[in-house]
């Protein structure tokens, strides 16, 4: 009884581990795509422009892309 919680234990932690390791994705800034909206909708203006900015280089600065994607 003992062994077969403590294999039942080992692989919910083994199950826990895989999906640590799948690693994480990040898609684009809200800010960027409420600003491409905007635009849709011909309601874009400076402060959503500014928004955008602000949003798309904060992904950067906090390495949720990269300097390619950021370029």
């Amino acid at each position: 009884m003992a062994r077969r919680k403590k294999s039942e234990a080992t692989g919910r932690k083994e199950r826990i581990r895989r999906y640590y390791h799948l690693g994480t994705w990040h898609g684009p800034a809200t800010a960027v795509t409420l600003y491409h909206l905007t635009r849709q909708m011909d309601k874009d203006d400076n402060d959503s422009l500014w928004l955008a900015i602000v949003g798309f280089t904060d992904q950067f600065i906090h390495s949720r892309i990269d300097q390619v994607n950021f370029s």
